[in-house]
């Protein structure tokens, strides 16, 4: 964890058989009780990745010569945890 809120995340991303590492940064969007009194924990994470280096290779270009999709993508990924009840 990172400065107060803010995680750095390690992990394995695997798109078309192709595994590597990768790092993403985010924060913890709220910490609180439902309704039903299991805490939850509101995260978000982002990661920019080659999309080539993993056979993502899609090359299409528009008119005027510009690529359809740049080779740098940016993955975000919105999770929620909940502890519950015991």
């Amino acid at each position: 964890m990172g400065e107060e809120g803010t995680l750095a995340v390690d992990g394995d991303l695997t798109l078309k058989e192709t595994t590597k590492n990768v790092h993403a940064t985010g924060e913890i969007t709220f910490v609180g009780d439902d309704g039903y009194g299991n805490a939850r924990a509101g995260v978000e994470l982002s990661t920019t990745i080659n999309r080539t280096e993993f056979g993502v290779n899609f090359a299409g270009s528009l008119p005027g010569g510009q690529p359809v999709v740049a080779n740098d993508v940016t993955l975000t990924v919105e999770l929620e945890f909940v502890k519950p009840l015991a």
